[in-house]
């Protein structure tokens, strides 16, 4: 196949702050776009022109364990319009961002945007880039599918930012749209150079978020067909945003975060599975649904909080670090030769094994669940819960959870609620976790307890979970998808205030770093 060179004009720069034109306010619920240039924050600079798709027929890797090469057939199931994804799953300040573009429309336009939290809980988008004009480039028929279900768009790289220093740490959305007025987006977080042990760092769940991506009709989860993939590539679009947990209400948590802490860092659980930092963070926030991890990232993890006692936890999720992963290259019909771009993930326990095949890895590394041999790892005696169930509809249905008498006092300073009385209305939600005790010398307590109905009608009893290791090393568990929506501004009545169950969470966060508790006026 010949190879594909395309040349486009030097872009002019547009700096920050400048309102959109015909941008669509409301494209990610619940944000306003704004106008806002902060102080000392520069442009990206001048795209640098496409770069060419490359075939590739890559070899077996023995030491992952991957397949060799795999028939890549093309697929030709791509909807007819806007679509992107990027080549860099996260940068640090200054490296370049490279986009794949598809689209039949004849042009198409970038935004990319970072949010931000306001004191009283709003969002807001703050604009960081903007080019217009670009010339539409039908990409579709690039796409190839193999014996893995896997699909992979292998398009051709049509845009290059390359951002400045001045670019903060976060979680930034690219936005493509079409002259046929239709649309795509995906994430790119600029993370934190170099973690800081004074501040906490955010882990962006972009493995979750690409586990449940089904675009090209195959995830890792079972389809209509019965069908589902056990490599799942970052080298495509999503089908409905990021994977509908960014831009729902993971963003609002990471708001939330950001507007109750000083200096937080950004970094990703791909980023994790990469090259973990050196330097343990204070504390290590998790979102609501980080079900994938790999070794690595798991071994990071347990090492600053259990075994060191230097780094606290904090999961404001459930059914997390549920599923092992590999992160291996891809093994046909992408562009990238060994970058390790896709999620490896068999699945091998008795509801999927049916539905593909063994891993050929059988050890520490085979993808199962974390509490299952051949790895044997529950990760339960991290969290001090584990995933017990699926709820109600999964995600329609919710339950109140109760203050139990075991919720120490710090936590509930000026929320006036009382332990043992105080109950949040529609808390518990989507999935849920169950108390596990931990080891010999470990303390745990529930500070929130509920009641609810298994997606199988059986009696389940998930609960917030607080452990404590000898190591000094403490963990929060929230045990619910919910936690997020009843956060400032509160989607759901929570039967207490909104100011109150805020409150609550900032109580918990300097918990979790081992600090005294520190409310409004004190």
């Amino acid at each position: 196949m010949a190879r594909m060179r395309t040349r486009v004009a030097a872009a002019m720069i547009l700096g920050l702050a400048l309102i959109v034109p015909g941008f669509v306010p409301g494209f990610v619920p619940g944000l306003e776009s704004v106008a806002v240039a902060p102080a000392g924050m520069a442009g990206a600079a001048p795209l640098e022109g496409p770069a060419e798709a490359v075939p590739w027929s890559p070899s077996a890797s023995e030491e992952t364990g991957a397949e060799g090469p795999a028939t890549a057939t093309p697929w030709t199931g791509a909807p007819a319009q806007a679509e992107v994804y990027a080549t860099q799953v996260s940068i640090v300040p200054g490296q370049r961002i490279d986009l794949h573009v598809s689209t039949p429309a004849s042009t198409y336009r970038l935004r990319v945007y970072r949010e931000a939290a306001t004191e009283d809980g709003r969002r807001v988008e703050l604009v960081q880039y903007r080019r217009d004009g670009r010339k539409g480039v039908d990409q579709r028929r690039l796409i190839v599918m193999d014996r893995t279900a896997t699909p992979r768009a292998n398009w051709m790289v049509t845009d290059s930012i390359r951002t400045t220093k001045a670019w903060k740490p976060g979680v930034y959305t690219i936005l493509a749209l079409d002259s046929r007025n239709t649309r795509s987006s995906a994430i790119v977080v600029v993370r934190t150079p170099e973690v800081s042990s004074t501040a906490p760092l955010l882990v962006v769940p972009v493995l979750t978020y690409q586990a449940y991506n089904d675009w090209g009709g195959a995830s890792s989860y079972l389809d209509a067909r019965n069908v589902r993939s056990y490599r799942v590539s970052f080298d495509r679009p999503y089908v409905a945003g990021p994977g509908l947990w960014w831009t729902t209400r993971d963003s609002k948590l990471a708001g939330f975060i950001a507007a109750n802490s000083d200096g937080l860092q950004y970094t990703t659980d791909y980023d994790l599975s990469i090259s973990p930092p050196p330097v343990f963070p204070e504390y290590t926030v998790l979102m609501r649904h980080t079900e994938y991890a790999s070794k690595t990232m798991y071994d990071w993890v347990e090492d600053g909080v259990r075994v060191k006692g230097v780094m606290g936890l904090a999961n404001f999720g459930a059914n997390a670090l549920y599923w092992q992963i590999r992160l291996e290259p891809p093994t046909a019909g992408a562009n990238l030769r060994t970058a390790p771009r896709e999620i490896v993930i068999y699945r091998n326990d008795s509801a999927t094994i049916d539905h593909t095949p063994r891993d050929p890895v059988v050890g520490p590394t085979t993808t199962t669940r974390w509490r299952d041999a051949p790895v044997g790892r529950p990760e339960g005696v991290l969290l001090g819960a584990q995933f017990r169930a699926k709820l109600g509809s999964g995600s329609d249905d919710r339950w109140p959870m109760g203050v139990t008498r075991s919720m120490p006092w710090s936590l509930l300073a000026d929320t006036s609620w009382t332990a043992g009385t105080t109950s949040v209305a529609n808390l518990m939600t989507g999935e849920g976790d169950e108390i596990l005790q931990g080891p010999e010398g470990t303390t745990t307590i529930e500070i929130l307890s509920s009641e609810a109905v298994s997606t199988t009608n059986e009696i389940v009893h998930p609960g917030s979970t607080l452990r404590t290791f000898p190591s000094g090393g403490r963990v929060f568990n929230a045990s619910t998808l919910g936690w997020a929506s009843l956060l400032p501004p509160a989607e759901f009545d929570p039967g207490v205030s909104d100011a109150s169950f805020g409150t609550l969470t900032r109580n918990i966060l300097a918990w979790v770093a081992g600090r005294p508790t520190i409310t409004p006026g004190h």
